[in-house]
């Protein structure tokens, strides 16, 4: 994980610690699906968890090889980005804080794996320019 990627991880497990949950552990599978997720949206210019394809992120997942053979899993995924003063780790994370379906996934005791990516740019389809930041946040734990 690069420094913004470790950066989000950090204060979203803040927030989680603060709620009396546990940390999330950085997962390899969910990181490589949420780095895919935003060279998707910037290649495809498009900014959705659905691939205009018809992915999901779910599927992603599942051919990550984060689910085992013959287990299950619960996921989900926090998208955003921004411009100027709101392309910062914590402004993404305030964000979701305010936002309650976000906010839901952060403090979801259901999860305990995470993988986070973000770009130094947004999709052009925005119509607010290239400057800006995109974050996808990966969550994620194994059930059997």
């Amino acid at each position: 994980m690069r420094g913004a990627e470790r950066t989000v991880l950090c204060l979203i497990d803040a927030i989680r610690r603060a709620h009396g949950l546990q940390a999330l552990h950085g997962n390899r599978a969910l990181e490589a699906v949420a780095r895919a997720e935003v060279r998707g949206m910037l290649h495809g210019d498009y900014f959705a968890e659905v691939s205009p394809s018809g992915q999901t992120p779910l599927q992603l997942i599942a051919a990550s090889g984060y689910i085992p053979r013959g287990a299950g899993a619960t996921v989900a995924q926090d998208t955003g980005w921004g411009t100027g003063a709101d392309t910062t780790p914590a402004s993404i994370v305030a964000a979701w804080m305010a936002s309650p379906p976000h906010r839901a996934n952060i403090l979801s005791d259901a999860f305990r794996d995470a993988g986070v990516a973000v770009s130094a740019r947004i999709p052009r389809s925005l119509g607010v320019g290239h400057h800006g930041a995109t974050f996808v946040f990966e969550f994620g734990a194994r059930i059997g």
